[in-house]
Parts: structure tokens; C-alpha cells; sequence
């Protein structure tokens, strides 16, 4: 019975990663876009493509909000809203972003929740988010990573300040994205029909 257990985990685990862009060992260092102005970069976002990330499976029409919490701190809200395409209902969650304040464009990310940061630290969306390329009035692409000790699963957003963006701003993605090791074909279309007024 032992054995059956180790054996369903490891499937599990290996699935899980599977469906995420696995590679084995640790999160590679990306650098971080060198033009980002956290100023500029407040505002609305609407993912435009994304790779597969498991808790997104269900949700369509993602919007990311982010404004700074007060003058007197680096801090910066984020308000996630999302459509469930299979309970067809809205979700919003808040959370904090944190810049690494080192002069790069790396956040640090945390749901506001009443849990324990030992539990909290597990949430989805909780963890690092890098910011490869923006140019702050059309397009946004993030990097994050899911680090499980002995592989790791990347994660990768293009986001645009409109429901779609232009074809030169996807190309520029596009070419951000290869020049930092990564795959464009891995991201597929977030779905945006027929969405609601958030």
C-alpha cells in the first residue's frame, strides 16, 4: 500500500509539473526589464496570452489592477478579476506587490488572506513575478517561476492595456520572450468572449 501511495504522488506530481512548461533543476535567472517605471506601469492590464498555469484552466477575461497603496510606501495593491467559465461566475482577489527596491523590475507577490504566511505562501498567484518587457502603454510581459526542488515550472503572461494588442507589440513580446530562452509557442490565447463589465 506504501508503494501505491509514493507511486500515485509521483504521478500526480510529475502531471501536475507536466502541465506547467516543467524543466529539471532550478528557476533560471532572468533578467529583468531595465525601462520599467513603476509609475507608468500602475493601471489596468488585460492578459492577452498566457502558458498553461493549472488553477487558470477554468477562467477567461483575467484583468490585473495595480495602484500604489499610499505615498509613503513602495507597496502596490492588485486587484486580480477573472470570469469562471465553469460556474460562470466573476472572482476578484486583492493582494500586495512588493518591488525588490534593488532597481530591477521583480515584484513580490501575496494574496490578503487571514492565513498563516507558512500556509499563505502556497496560494496560487503567491511568489516572484519578473517583469521581461513593457513598454508601459501597449504591452507587459511577466515571468514567474514554481520552483519544486528538483524541477521547476515556468510561468509567462503577455499583457496589454486593451483587450488585444497590435501585431508589432506581439512580435515584440514575441522576440523578448526568445531572447530570454523562452518558447512563444507554449502560450495560448486567454479567452475574452463574451466577458463582463468589471
Amino acid at each position: 500500500m506504501e508503494y501505491f501511495s509514493i507511486y500515485v504522488l509521483c504521478i500526480v506530481v510529475v502531471g501536475f509539473a507536466s502541465a506547467q512548461t516543467p524543466s529539471f533543476g532550478k528557476c533560471p535567472e532572468v533578467p529583468s526589464a531595465k525601462n520599467v517605471r513603476v509609475d507608468r506601469f500602475l493601471g489596468k492590464w488585460y492578459e492577452i496570452e498566457r502558458s498553461f498555469y493549472i488553477y487558470e484552466v477554468p477562467t477567461a477575461c483575467t484583468t490585473i489592477d495595480l495602484k500604489r497603496k499610499d505615498n509613503t510606501t513602495k507597496e502596490l495593491e492588485v486587484t486580480v478579476k477573472t470570469f469562471n467559465r465553469w460556474i460562470r461566475r466573476p472572482f476578484t482577489r486583492h493582494g500586495k506587490a512588493t518591488p525588490k527596491g534593488d532597481g530591477t523590475a521583480v515584484l513580490d507577490y501575496k494574496v490578503n488572506t487571514r492565513l498563516p504566511d507558512l500556509l499563505a505562501r502556497f496560494l496560487p498567484g503567491v511568489g516572484r513575478y519578473t517583469v521581461l518587457a513593457t513598454d508601459h502603454d501597449t504591452y507587459a510581459v511577466i515571468y514567474s517561476c514554481s520552483d519544486m526542488r528538483f524541477f521547476h515550472a515556468n510561468l509567462i503572461w503577455v499583457l496589454g492595456r486593451k483587450e488585444e494588442i497590435p501585431v508589432w507589440a506581439r512580435a515584440e513580446a514575441y522576440d523578448k520572450l526568445s531572447a530570454a530562452g523562452f518558447d512563444s509557442d507554449q502560450l495560448t490565447l486567454t479567452k475574452r468572449k463574451n466577458c463582463p463589465n468589471f
